[in-house]
């Protein structure tokens, strides 16, 4: 009876976060738009989160995990719409990107476990693109495109994973979880500081051009 209730518990973490992890990319998508460019917002970084849903969506088929098989097909979505708004050609985008994923969901799960897990836990350092563009931006003191709206809702997405991991006791979990917030975190902090770099620069500009 106990383990049915965390069990629940457990689902009920999962299916919260992938319901509001829904919005971590709808808001990007929609600044990308509004903005007409996607400066500072990795192309890499969004192309390997459609890599990283599929293969958890093919992981949650293997152990049978209805929260997490709603959370990343309902991200693969999400994500995709990102990079249609960054390549600028759904008609072509879309198929091409439902074709691939699909393909890649099935060979994810024709793999052993140990290298299901291994390659989970690599796929977790998917942010580094992002990270990696975050950096430079900051040192330029650059404004980015990047939502902050977007990365408030992942990291409160991956708080909600992070629950679940826990309650699950499984290590790929709780290590892949772990790596991703600690990542969430750290870009959050660069876009952060680099807004205000970039909105003090525009400031000592404006002042000299006077």
């Amino acid at each position: 009876m106990g383990k049915q209730v965390d069990l629940q518990l457990q689902e009920i973490f999962g299916f919260i976060a992938g319901g509001i992890g829904v919005y971590t990319a709808v808001p990007q998508a929609l600044h990308i738009r509004k903005l007409g460019h996607g400066t500072g917002v990795s192309l890499g970084y969004w192309i390997t989160m459609l890599v990283v849903n599929a293969s958890w969506f093919g992981y949650a088929l293997l152990v049978s995990s209805p929260s997490i098989i709603f959370a990343n097909g309902i991200g693969f979505i999400t994500s995709g719409l990102v990079v249609a708004a960054l390549l600028k050609r759904e008609l072509i985008v879309w198929p091409i990107m439902l074709a691939a994923g699909a393909l890649w969901c099935w060979g994810f799960m024709q793999l052993p476990m140990p290298v299901i897990t291994v390659l989970l836990v690599a796929l977790t350092f998917s942010r580094l693109p992002q990270l990696i563009r975050s950096v430079r931006s900051y040192r330029a003191g650059i404004e980015t495109a990047v939502s902050l709206r977007s990365l408030y809702i992942g990291l409160l997405t991956m708080l909600l994973w992070e629950a679940y991991s826990f309650a699950s006791g499984l290590m790929q979990l709780i290590i892949t979880t772990t790596i991703g917030l600690t990542l969430t975190l750290t870009v959050l902090a660069l876009e952060i500081l680099g807004k205000r770099k970039a909105a003090r620069l525009q400031a000592i500009e404006d002042v000299d051009g006077r």
